[in-house]
């Protein structure tokens, strides 16, 4: 069974930097143990995916459901944004194989947070393929011809 609930400002801000806290923040004291952590994820070549569903947001196109390797948590970090805005929860998340050629790595955005993805054989950061969220999630991969879509179908474990 999911979880619902919303966050708030204090719970955020006592988890916002907990080391390896999934959906809030990613921190390690050194690279090496940040590349410590991503070669022992893809030598198990095992990862968590999570359906997440966003039930109240400011914008109706940030509502609905989506992939996630990470569980729902409100984007609501150091009072950027009233956590009342925002409602979610996910679906407890499953295990799925890395596919063959995948890799896990961290994307990093502009305020210095950190969020676990895929990147494919070429380097390229892999999406989820949206919907209809039953069955395996899909990762697309790039082509060299922008008119053509690969996806690869993760498997269960």
């Amino acid at each position: 069974m999911g979880r619902a609930f919303a966050m708030t400002m204090e719970e955020i801000r006592a988890n916002f930097n907990a080391p390896g806290r999934p959906g809030v923040n990613y921190t390690f004291a050194t690279a090496e143990e940040e590349q410590a952590y991503l070669d022992n994820l893809n030598a198990r070549g095992i990862v968590t995916v999570y359906v997440v569903t966003i039930t109240k947001a400011p914008k109706m196109a940030e509502q609905g459901k989506n992939y996630s390797f990470e569980p729902w948590v409100s984007p609501t970090f150091d009072g950027m944004v009233d956590e009342r805005e925002y409602a979610g929860f996910d679906d407890g998340g499953r295990q799925y194989h890395i596919p063959d050629g995948y890799k896990m790595g961290f994307w990093r955005h502009a305020d210095g947070s950190m969020s676990l993805t895929a990147f494919d054989p070429n380097g390229n950061q892999a999406g989820f393929v949206w919907g209809p969220y039953t069955g395996p999630p899909k990762l697309d991969q790039r082509t060299s011809d922008p008119a053509e879509v690969k996806y690869v179908e993760m498997r269960e474990v």
